[in-house]
C-alpha cells in the first residue's frame, strides 16, 4: 500500500509545484510563505517516506 500513498503523494506534490511557479495561479501575495510551506511539507513528506522504506527493509531482511 505504501506505493500508492507515493504515486499519489508525488503527483499531488508535482501538481502544487506546477501551480506555484508555471501556471496563471501563481500566488501573488505571500508568494514566499507558500514557497517555504511547500518545501516543509516536501521534505517532512521525503523524510517519513524514507523511514518507513528503512522499516520494511528491516522488517524483510530479519
Amino acid at each position: 500500500r505504501l506505493w500508492e500513498v507515493n504515486i499519489y503523494l508525488i503527483a499531488l506534490f508535482a501538481a502544487v509545484f506546477i501551480a506555484l511557479f508555471f501556471t496563471p495561479l501563481k500566488p501573488k501575495k505571500h508568494f514566499r510563505w507558500y514557497v517555504v510551506l511547500y518545501l516543509i511539507l516536501l521534505v517532512s513528506f521525503m523524510i517519513w517516506d524514507v523511514a518507513r522504506h528503512q522499516e520494511i527493509a528491516k522488517t524483510l531482511l530479519s
